[in-house]
């Protein structure tokens, strides 16, 4: 295992999961790089974990799939059969028990946005999010989703690294388009790689979606506080930073909407 710093569920990386998620490999080791594999922690889409009793805590969408560190992997596997942290009957949704037994474990549920809050894990098609109209304000992404979501043409990571809903003949077509395809006289991008995350200095911002959901309660066995927290004015200075940030986001998408 110590070969294999980062594992990705089986769902995404094989794309297994009914054929119907298309994984951006190389965009994923760019994301984790600033991450040490000893780190407790694991990537996706973001969910709400609700009914938390810390009020604050989430889950990966089993869609796009999620990334475990090989520490997480580690705990998740020596945990899993203890019935006070983690359901032990088969009969609940996978991804929902997967976040509660990690975060009842002391995995960290971090958060997989770019340098401009823009997503790169989706659990939806990309043209889904692309454009504005295609959903209202009550579709259940909106209510679900742990950090605020948006749909705009400039609301996606330049760099995604899942969709989901992704037919078996468009996995061919994101082939082709990615590794295949092009374009003449096209400027190239340069790249390069994140600064690394100390331990001292990971942050994982709060839920800043404030939409509500209707669903049921479920009886989540959740223990132990959330780590990762900031000095308090660097937390205030994020959050300024953020909702800056969110209504530069607005704006565009509303751009968008007019045109």
């Amino acid at each position: 295992m110590n070969q294999f710093p980062w594992l990705i569920n089986p769902t995404s990386v094989l794309v297994l999961n009914e054929l119907k998620s298309y994984v951006f490999v190389e965009n994923m080791r760019h994301m984790l790089y600033p991450y040490s594999p000893d780190m407790p922690i694991y990537f996706g889409y973001n969910f709400k974990l609700f009914y938390s009793p810390f009020g604050n805590a989430s889950y990966m969408s089993g869609g796009s799939g999620y990334v475990l560190s090989r520490e997480a992997l580690r705990i998740f596997v020596h945990g899993l059969n203890d019935s006070s942290k983690c359901r032990q009957e088969d009969n609940h949704a996978e991804d929902v028990e997967m976040g509660v037994c990690l975060y009842n474990l002391g995995v960290l549920a971090g958060d997989s946005r770019d340098s401009t809050l823009r997503n790169r894990f989706f659990p939806m098609a990309p043209y889904t999010l692309l454009m504005s109209k295609y959903n209202g304000l009550d579709f259940w992404l909106f209510r679900y989703a742990y950090y605020n979501p948006r749909a705009c043409r400039n609301c996606l990571s330049d760099y995604p690294v899942a969709f989901h809903y992704v037919s078996p003949e468009d996995l061919y077509v994101y082939d082709y388009f990615c590794y295949e395809l092009e374009l003449y006289e096209r400027p190239q991008v340069q790249e390069r790689l994140p600064e690394k995350i100390l331990p001292g200095q990971l942050y994982i911002p709060p839920s800043d979606n404030s939409c509500s959901c209707s669903c049921n309660p479920s009886a989540f066995r959740l223990v132990g506080p959330l780590s990762g927290q900031q000095e308090p004015e660097q937390q205030i200075q994020w959050e300024q930073d953020e909702q800056e940030r969110q209504q530069e986001q607005e704006e565009q998408c509303e751009q968008e909407e007019q045109l």
